[in-house]
C-alpha cells in the first residue's frame, strides 16, 4: 500500500511517526506513534519533558507522574523540539543512559538528582537511593527493581554505590524513628531524659549492639 505522507505536524511534538495507508478508494489506515517521555527538568516554574534522545517534547506547568523529574541543573534557554542545552556531553549521555534504563526496566523512580560532587541519587516513594558517579548504571539498575521490592513499605537510604555485581547485594540503612508526642511528653513531664530510655547513650560494652540495632543492613536480590 502507497503511505499518503510522511511528514510529521511540528505541533504534534509526541508523534514519533505516522503512517498512513490506503485501503481502498474510499477508506485509509492511519498508525500513530507515540514518543515516549523519559523524563522531565523543572525551568522556569515549568517542567520540561524529553524523549530519550534528549529532546524537548513538551513545555507545562503540569507535572505527570510517570516522568521522573532531574534536579540539580540549570539552563539558561529551553527550546521546543531541540535537544536539552547541557554543556557536560558526559551528563547529558548519563542522563539519557539513566532514563532509558528505568524505561526499560520499568523502575518506578520518582526523582533523579545529581549533587554538586556529580553523584547520582534516585528517590523511590521513602527510599533514597545513591548509585555513586553512574559508572555502572546498567549492573545496578537491573537489579534494582527486586531489591526495592524487598524493601517495600520501609524508609531509608539504600547504598548501591559499591554494589556488589555477582550476587546483587547493596546496603541498606533504615530511617531512625522519630520519638512520639506521647513520649516526649513523658520525657519532658519527669525532667530526666535518661530514664525515658529515648536519649540514653550506649552503656560501654554494649556499644556493638546498640551499633547493630541502628546501622546498615545487607539487602539482596531475589
Amino acid at each position: 500500500m502507497t503511505p499518503v505522507f510522511t511528514d510529521i505536524p511540528k505541533d504534534i511534538p509526541f508523534i514519533a511517526k505516522l503512517d498512513v495507508e490506503y485501503v481502498n478508494v474510499h477508506k485509509i489506515t492511519i498508525t500513530v506513534y507515540e514518543k515516549a517521555m523519559a523524563g522531565c527538568v523543572e525551568y522556569m516554574n515549568s517542567y520540561v519533558y524529553f524523549d530519550q534522545d534528549g529532546y524537548v517534547l513538551e513545555i507545562s506547568q503540569r507535572k505527570l507522574e510517570d516522568a521522573p523529574c532531574i534536579s540539580g541543573m540549570s539552563f539558561d534557554t529551553m527550546e521546543l523540539h531541540e535537544k536539552l542545552p547541557i554543556e557536560d556531553e558526559a551528563r547529558f549521555k548519563t542522563i539519557l543512559t539513566l532514563t532509558q534504563l528505568i524505561q526499560k526496566y520499568d523502575l518506578i523512580i520518582d526523582s533523579i538528582r545529581f549533587t554538586t560532587e556529580n553523584e547520582i541519587i534516585l528517590q523511590h516513594k521513602d527510599i533514597r537511593i545513591e548509585v555513586g558517579d553512574g559508572s555502572i548504571l546498567e549492573r545496578q539498575l537491573v537489579d534494582l527493581g527486586q531489591i526495592l521490592e524487598g524493601l517495600k513499605g520501609k524508609k531509608g537510604i539504600l547504598d548501591m554505590r559499591d554494589f556488589e555485581v555477582m550476587n546483587g547485594k547493596a546496603s541498606f540503612k533504615p530511617e531512625k524513628e522519630k520519638p512520639t508526642e506521647h513520649n516526649e511528653n513523658k520525657t519532658e513531664s519527669t525532667g530526666d531524659a535518661t530514664q525515658s530510655g529515648e536519649l540514653q547513650p550506649p552503656v560501654e560494652g554494649e556499644s556493638g549492639q546498640a551499633e547493630g540495632s541502628a546501622g546498615e543492613t545487607g539487602v539482596q536480590n531475589q
